[in-house]
């Protein structure tokens, strides 16, 4: 059961259960197939789900423990293995549910409540539990900015021998050696910025820390993100608090509001209040969509408290230049423009450096910081025309701070991703992916003792048949990949080498099929050594342990994929590579290959050398020049301009929206969709027809949205709201991993 939770769901291995086609989606019954292959004896999970015993874990979202007579029926006497049995099943059929899932099992173990965080006071704990020899390391999420924890406990002590320091530059490091000094000698308060810039510098820290005796009411506050590169020695040393941006749009609310004075709001003119309100709003839905990456942004952006508050000044010098000693102004003379200009392209505009993050951030501010905000009934947020039921939330005519508190107290505690512009499920997809990172991270957490070879092994405890477990294991994984990879690839010959598209498959397949034999030689050498017919290596060693850790070896990284992406979803892709290019060999090799190919875009090695292959081999037939080629989708209405001018691509995922009719619609609830395939067609940019129902669609690698392999125009319904589309993270990706 462990081994398939941390590992199943990604193998090529299935029974037949095309019963449950009706009942469950293909990728459900992908993980289930291979669950009854590993564990025959959990088989009977099939008919309880056509008994609609289990609809209520499949349909219901709010529904997150098995009926006890499924439960019984596995017939675990130990409630761990039952535990054990619940997440399984949660993986297979409602991913999105398998951290309550564990977070059950947990409790199981250690008691109820453990998982629970008690609060603490940081103020009581600087005050009585810490202590001059050691740092207080205070660490954070991306978007959210911890310093300030200091600055107010320092203000409400009364420390006057306070420095703060920020890292990053050389003239830092002298500085903060310097007050570190200081501080030490006369018991000063220091506080350094952003310590993650700056890991190797750490080091003269630790030292000057280990080599002193400091003044009694020296402290040493450091601010940094979670970062790998940090000491580990003073790591030990020091007490580590973890703070990330309040959960949910009213809790970050109520937290920027305990923040402002009310007298700041309250000053005059009264629509200073609103533009307030505004803000609020704006920062506390950037910090939240962050919960959502690559969706709600492709990348971490570091958004901060210090943006708020450069923000909350820039609005009080626009509208006091404005207002000139009046104490109300009319809403059409605020300079609308000018404020977001400033927070679209320098306060937190000045962070984003990504095109398609940029035209979202410009969304949100066009939508919230207009004078119609300022009618009756303005909706921050208004999906009910495009889902049902959708979301509205009216801010109303706020006039005070109080007014403004009384606001955000009322509205509801749990926030949906229809607040923030995503499609509703894409919770769902939050929770799925923070499920899968958490099997990941404890399947890299196994380790094995590979210092005995097989000959010692034998020797020890005499008989062939004693093998350790890992070593079992070990074949056993060998030989069952061996026998999914293809034995070979050959390498693809002719004379085409004036075709680009020829020259790029060649070049692909030569890389698919070396990598392919350095697999199999590697599986192949792992085998001997559990059989005693060959030694370890350093090599070696690594290979076993990533393999146990389902780590995919550095040696075969030959090509981009996700990150977090584990050997057992590898490798089944990567066989489906190796079909593809198989299979566009053959039919070179029969004289059959189209000049408008069909390939699965992300199944390729190196995509963007397919995307620029295919543009010269228009050029080259219709010798038009390579500067001046757009690629465009190809529609069933529009004309082929020339010749090898198309490719399709096949096997793409479209996020964000839906694509029916040769049009992008906003109206699905579902983050993504997957598309059959689309037609790209190479155009010179005259011939590109100009209509305002466009809008551009970038196409990434895969879902990590890290890879840009280009960008282009999809024609969008007439009553599509195009803003509305950015806030959905419209996207198209090749692949999944």
């Amino acid at each position: 059961l462990l081994n398939f939770l941390m590992k199943g769901g990604d193998n090529p291995a299935y029974s037949d259960i095309s019963e449950l086609k009706s009942i469950l989606t293909e990728k459900q019954i992908s993980v289930l197939g291979e669950l009854f292959h590993e564990l025959p004896q959990l088989s009977f999970v099939k008919q309880e789900i056509l008994n609609n015993n289990l609809v209520d874990i499949v349909e219901d979202d709010h529904m997150y423990s098995l009926p006890e007579n499924v439960i019984g029926q596995a017939n675990f006497t130990s409630y761990i293995n039952q535990d054990l049995f619940s997440m399984v099943i949660m993986k297979s059929l409602r991913p999105d549910k398998l951290l309550f899932a564990m977070r059950t099992f947990v409790e199981s173990v250690f008691g109820e409540g453990f998982t629970e965080m008690s609060e603490y006071n940081f103020e009581e704990v600087v005050s009585t539990e810490s202590s001059c020899k050691a740092p207080l390391l205070l660490c954070s999420t991306p978007g959210y900015d911890p310093s300030t924890k200091v600055d107010d406990l320092a203000i409400s002590k009364n420390i006057r021998n306070y420095q703060v320091i920020a890292i990053g530059s050389p003239e830092g490091y002298d500085q903060a050696a310097e007050a570190i000094s200081d501080g030490i000698k006369f018991g000063y308060w220091v506080l350094l910025k952003n310590i993650h810039l700056a890991p190797q510098w750490l080091v003269t820290i630790e030292k000057k820390l280990h080599s002193s005796v400091p003044h009694e009411n020296f402290r040493l506050f450091m601010t940094s993100e979670i970062h790998s590169g940090l000491p580990s020695n003073l790591l030990r040393m020091s007490d580590v608090f973890v703070f990330e941006p309040p959960p949910g749009v009213k809790a970050n609310l109520q937290r920027t509001l305990s923040e402002i004075s009310p007298s700041r709001m309250n000053r005059e003119p009264v629509e200073r209040c609103k533009l307030y309100s505004l803000l609020a709003w704006f920062h506390a839905t950037i910090l939240e969509r962050l919960h959502y990456l690559p969706y709600g942004w492709t990348k971490g952006f570091e958004f901060s408290d210090t943006d708020k508050r450069g923000s909350f000044e820039a609005i009080d010098y626009w509208i006091e230049s404005v207002a000139n000693g009046k104490s109300n102004v009319d809403p059409t003379a605020i300079p609308w423009e000018a404020l977001r200009a400033i927070f679209g392209q320098a306060i937190y505009g000045g962070r984003i450096d990504n095109e398609f993050d940029r035209r979202l951030i410009e969304s949100f501010l066009s939508n919230l910081f207009t004078e119609n905000s300022f009618n009756k009934f303005y909706p921050l947020v208004d999906t009910t025309n495009i889902s049902s039921p959708g979301v509205k939330i009216v801010l109303p005519d706020v006039h005070s701070y109080q007014d403004l508190v009384d606001w955000v107290n009322d509205l509801p505690n749990q926030t949906t991703p229809e607040w923030i512009g995503l499609p509703p499920t894409a919770e769902l997809i939050l929770l799925e992916k923070q499920g899968k990172i958490t099997t990941n991270t404890l399947l890299k957490m196994q380790t094995i003792d590979n210092s005995e070879t097989v000959e010692e092994v034998i020797m020890e405890k005499g008989g062939a048949g004693s093998k350790p477990q890992w070593m079992i294991t070990l074949e056993n994984t060998c030989n069952k990949w061996l026998e999914y990879l293809p034995k070979s690839l050959s390498k693809l010959s002719g004379n085409k080498e004036r075709d680009p598209i020829f020259r790029f498959f060649k070049r692909d397949i030569k890389v698919g099929s070396e990598l392919l034999g350095k697999i199999r030689k590697d599986f192949n050498t792992l085998l001997q050594i559990c059989n005693g017919e060959s030694k370890q290596t350093n090599y070696s060693r690594s290979l076993i342990n990533d393999l146990t850790k389902g780590i995919i070896p550095d040696s075969w990284r030959k090509y981009e994929v996700v990150r977090t992406t584990t050997l057992n979803a590898w490798l089944p892709d990567f066989i489906l590579r190796i079909d593809q290019l198989s299979t566009i060999k053959q039919v070179y090799e029969e004289s059959s290959f189209s000049n408008d190919p069909s390939v699965w875009l992300g199944g390729l090695f190196n995509p963007e050398a397919f995307i620029t292959a295919t543009r010269q081999a228009a050029a080259r037939a219709n010798k038009w020049s390579l500067e001046n080629l757009v690629l465009c989708l190809h529609t069933r209405e529009a004309e082929n301009t020339g010749t090898n001018t198309l490719f399709t691509a096949e096997r793409l995922e479209i996020h964000g929206s839906s694509w029916t009719d040769d049009l992008l619609d906003s109206t699905s609830k579902e983050m993504y969709h997957s598309l059959s395939s689309l037609t790209f067609v190479w155009m010179r940019k005259e011939d590109v027809e100009i209509s305002e129902h466009n809008i551009v669609v970038p196409v990434y690698l895969n879902n990590s949205r890290e890879t840009l392999l280009f960008d282009t125009k999809f024609p969008i319904r007439g009553n599509t709201n195009q803003e509305y589309l950015y806030q959905r993270g419209i996207a198209i990706t090749a692949n999944k991993i």
